[in-house]
């Protein structure tokens, strides 16, 4: 009798977790502030100028995979088609990676040890906390598995959102959380990390793309159908995708085009070495102007790169070029002859953050370095026509014109 009563309700508790996960499976929201509450794909966001930041940015994770596109007869072979980027607090893309497990002959290089061991070698940072309302945030183009979770924990980043789902190496993070101490297990890992699926639609593409490629008699590898052209094509998609975005939200229209020009400016596509420091950091300049109206002009072009919009009393976020230079113009949209031009004169990540005017031409500029944080460098910069050519640039100098 002893036997049945146990059987019953041994199966008793057995309907009851498969009704549980059947329930489970409808959640798309986290319940509490990790994620990671279930095995399924969920999304801890419901800010939705949160959810189309995570959009840039994930776009921007697959962006830097595709700019260094492996197929299977790559030559030389780098690694895997996956990649990851960080945003700092600050809002701003601080590193990028790809996995580069064949390149180095090293299968612990998957791009997200590689981001976050490079981005702490630079920045001589301890961890990846902090303590501002909006920490660090990795994005990677495919699930971390237990290797890249398991440092991410260690970190004590605080969230990660991936692009695609890994099936077989995936949910490490949720496994690092699970509370089996109830029934004799092991308690959560401590410094639990924010697992989000993304919400861009390339996610779901990229899932049923995996599917399909299994249905029709594909190895059970999700790295061998990144080097398939049906992943290359949606890879491809999404790099379009990211260059002709069009913000919903006005507020991320500065994330929009930092992720753009990161991915023009920064990423590379070729094989980089943990070793190399010369990543483009970022400045951000807040422009007052004394009752002017400052705009866009194509009449001057800097180090090849596209102009930067600015306007009055406005953040103008521009990227550094390769030894740290900020360089970009300031023009007055009444007379594009009045302008000046902005160059930092020193090498930002050395610490010389020299920024000043290289040269002027009716527009007068004063520029105060107010804060550096996260790798950023934040500036002032007061700008006053003078309708006046103090000097004028003849190809070495600023000559002055009085």
């Amino acid at each position: 009798m002893k036997k049945i009563i146990c059987l019953m309700v041994v199966l008793s508790v057995i309907m009851s977790c498969k009704k549980a996960v059947e329930k489970k499976a409808d959640i798309y929201l986290a319940e509490g502030p990790s994620s990671t509450t279930t095995c399924y794909n969920t999304y801890s966001v419901t800010d939705s100028v949160q959810v189309e930041r995570d959009k840039i940015f994930s776009l921007l994770s697959l962006a830097v995979v595709y700019k260094n596109w492996q197929t299977p007869n790559a030559n030389p072979v780098r690694g895997y088609n996956i990649g990851s980027v960080l945003v700092a607090p600050s809002g701003q893309v601080v590193k990028w990676a790809r996995n580069c497990v064949d390149t180095t002959g090293n299968g612990t290089q998957h791009g997200e040890v590689r981001l976050m061991t490079s981005y702490l070698n630079t920045t001589e940072y301890f961890s990846l906390a902090d303590e501002s309302d909006n920490p660090y945030v990795l994005y990677t183009s495919l699930e971390p598995c237990a290797m890249c979770s398991g440092m991410m924990t260690l970190q004590s980043l605080s969230r990660t959102v991936y692009t695609q789902t890994d099936p077989d190496f995936g949910k490490a993070i949720q496994r690092l959380e699970f509370d089996a101490s109830s029934c004799g297990g092991c308690p959560p890992y401590p410094r639990a990390v924010i697992s989000d699926a993304s919400p861009s639609p390339y996610r779901k593409t990229l899932d049923s793309a995996y599917v399909a490629y299994l249905n029709q008699g594909g190895t059970r590898s999700i790295t061998k159908f990144l080097t398939t052209p049906q992943a290359q094509t949606i890879y491809s998609n999404a790099v379009n995708a990211m260059l002709n975005y069009q913000v919903v939200y006005p507020q991320n229209q500065i994330a929009l085009t930092n992720a753009i020009d990161y991915y023009n400016n920064v990423v590379s596509d070729t094989y980089v070495p943990l070793s190399d420091n010369d990543d483009v950091l970022t400045t951000v300049f807040r422009i007052n102007g004394s009752g002017i109206n400052l705009g866009l002009t194509n009449a001057y072009q800097t180090y090849g790169a596209n102009l930067y919009i600015v306007s009055n009393s406005k953040a103008l976020t521009t990227l550094s070029d390769i030894d740290g230079d900020a360089f970009f113009t300031i023009v007055n949209t009444a007379n594009p002859s009045e302008y000046a031009i902005i160059d930092s004169g020193g090498n930002i990540t050395q610490g010389g953050a020299l920024v000043n005017v290289m040269y002027q031409n009716g527009v007068s500029c004063t520029l105060t370095q107010t804060k550096i944080e996260n790798d950023v460098y934040y500036y002032t910069i007061d700008v006053i026509l003078t309708h006046a050519n103090d000097c004028q640039w003849n190809g070495t100098a600023c000559v002055p014109t009085k």
